[in-house]
């Protein structure tokens, strides 16, 4: 039982990090949304795209997809907690939850070693 509490506690702190951390990112990329996005309401959906352009600073890019890894390992650690719980059925959406952002993280992490390849190679980008 004491396994499940920390895996529980460890995946709040993770979850209260990113969150913040998130935050910080967005405010900081807030300038770089196009104008049509800059509202409260519609900027969620533009700030993957903003925070892994090209144009965005590497050292932001970089925090953001860890940002996103670290995201990922929260619905890893409670589906660990269900699963020492015997609740199968949750722990499997859980554990489903964590391959998807997974996945988006490591797609995430395929695009900034690609602007960071493409700023080493001096490529602005432009046709």
């Amino acid at each position: 039982m004491l396994l499940v509490w920390g895996l529980l506690i460890a995946s709040a702190i993770a979850f209260l990090w990113t969150t913040y951390r998130s935050q910080k990112i967005f405010y900081a990329l807030l300038d770089s949304f196009p104008l049509q996005f800059r509202d409260e309401l519609t900027s969620r959906y533009a700030f993957h795209y903003v925070a892994l352009a090209r144009s965005t600073p590497l050292h932001l890019q970089r925090a953001y997809v860890g940002t996103l890894i670290v995201f990922c390992l929260v619905p890893l650690g409670v589906s660990l907690s269900c699963l020492l719980l015997e609740k199968v059925i949750i722990s499997g959406i859980l554990f489903a939850m964590f391959i998807g952002l997974a996945l988006t993280a490591g797609m995430s992490w395929r695009t900034y070693r690609s602007n960071c390849n493409r700023q080493e190679s001096g490529d602005s980008g432009a046709p």
